[in-house]
């Protein structure tokens, strides 16, 4: 008799959530195990990714009941104890009796706090009366070293209730993917035997291939011609005490390099959290610098690449993977990160020294600026957490499983 494959329930908000969701999915469709996904916010989850899952068996379930309470009947109530009975009405109940009809085993989660965003909130709460599992697995990658690391942090202080991460003991397991990013969540008051250190499978090197070959056959054009060498820089969260007129002088610089095109990736947050408005953009752009759309993956650009630029984004982990010239522009940032005296970039102290590393390599045709050995320690202890790459992904579907509970 054929075994039953267990059920389990992601709940994904944002493409980042998708983009670090994605090869734990396809781990458990590859194992015993059936996945439904199900997109809690208004973002529709268009994306090569999803093609991808639904194609290897995942399930996409669009609550609808629940997103038009949410999105249409919520908003036009008011009282705060009308609410309160009115969310237990029509959406934890209707959300715990969809639960049990589908038998779910396990629900996942993005990093946020277990109270949940949009939808997601109906379905933590009845996932809690039914006492499932409810597993918080990483949204994004945590890069920096120091405590203090935005303006926000800076106006109200680190003890700032804003920054008392306590919420998310109540998770089952809260997952970081190295011992920086656990230390990370131990400052914010996560309890130690609540988290888990289990590496990072969205950086590894086997999925890095799979993802980056899904993404150039979704991904024809960048935005920018490949006529010349292409120097890529990626803009960092401004209010991550980031120094944006040194930045703006760096593409100043940058342009004047000759017989080369660069382009600028905003972060995938939008022009508020860390990228060119559309005033800048106009000043900016022209015959040999380009912007590239929010819609192209950063796996394609970087493949693209003849030189990275990077100082406040974890996509230099892509840059790693992909063996690319990678230059960290540490000056243009407060923070420090997991890239400095790493061995596997360039540490730029100025302007000045990211031109001098851009022509060198170029001139030089370098094809990377790490040994293979600083990549494999990097990755070893960033990505892998200490261990073999083949046993990240294992422990993500151990943890499933209920065996590590």
């Amino acid at each position: 008799m054929r075994k039953k494959k267990k059920k389990l329930l992601f709940l994904i908000r944002a493409f980042n959530d998708l983009d670090h969701f994605a090869p734990v999915i396809f781990g458990a469709l590859r194992s015993n195990y059936r996945a439904h996904i199900v997109f809690t916010s208004d973002w529709p989850g268009e994306h090569y990714l999803r093609t991808f899952l639904v194609g290897q068996g995942a399930e996409v379930t669009t609550l609808k009941w629940l997103g038009r309470f949410h999105w249409r009947i919520r908003p036009r109530i008011g009282g705060f104890f009308v609410l309160r009975i009115l969310d237990t009405l029509f959406g934890v109940i209707p959300a715990l009796v969809w639960i049990l009809k589908m038998g779910f085993i396990s629900v996942i989660v993005e990093w946020g706090g277990i109270s949940g965003r949009d939808v997601a909130r109906y379905l933590l709460v009845a996932g809690r009366i039914l006492r499932l599992p409810i597993f918080s697995l990483p949204h994004g990658y945590h890069i920096w070293r120091n405590k203090v690391i935005n303006d926000l942090m800076i106006r109200l202080g680190e003890e700032h209730p804003a920054f008392d991460f306590s919420e998310r003991n109540r998770f089952s397991r809260v997952i970081a993917q190295s011992e920086n990013v656990q230390q990370f969540f131990l400052d914010r008051k996560v309890q130690r035997e609540k988290l888990m250190v289990l590496g990072s499978p969205r950086f590894s090197e086997d999925w890095g291939l799979r993802n980056l070959n899904l993404a150039l056959e979704d991904h024809r054009t960048i935005g920018a011609p490949l006529d010349k060498p292409l120097i890529l820089i990626f803009l960092g969260t401004w209010d991550y005490r980031m120094n944006k007129s040194a930045c703006f002088e760096l593409i100043k610089a940058l342009a004047t390099v000759p017989d080369t095109n660069v382009l600028i990736k905003g972060h995938s947050r939008g022009s508020r959290a860390g990228g060119l408005t559309a005033g800048e953009r106009d000043d900016w752009l022209s015959d040999s610098i380009f912007y590239a759309e929010d819609s192209t993956p950063s796996t394609v650009l970087i493949h693209h690449a003849h030189v990275v630029i990077n100082y406040g984004s974890s996509i230099g982990i892509e840059a790693v993977l992909q063996h690319k010239p990678y230059c960290n522009a540490s000056f243009l940032t407060e923070n420090s990160t997991i890239f400095d005296k790493s061995g596997v970039a360039f540490d730029a102290n100025s302007v000045e020294d990211v031109i001098e590393f851009v022509e060198q390599t170029l001139k030089c045709s370098k094809t990377a600026t790490m040994t293979n050995e600083t990549r494999a320690e990097f990755l070893k202890e960033h990505v892998y957490a200490g261990q073999v790459e083949s046993e990240v992904l294992d422990g993500y579907l151990e943890l499933f499983s209920g065996r590590v509970c």
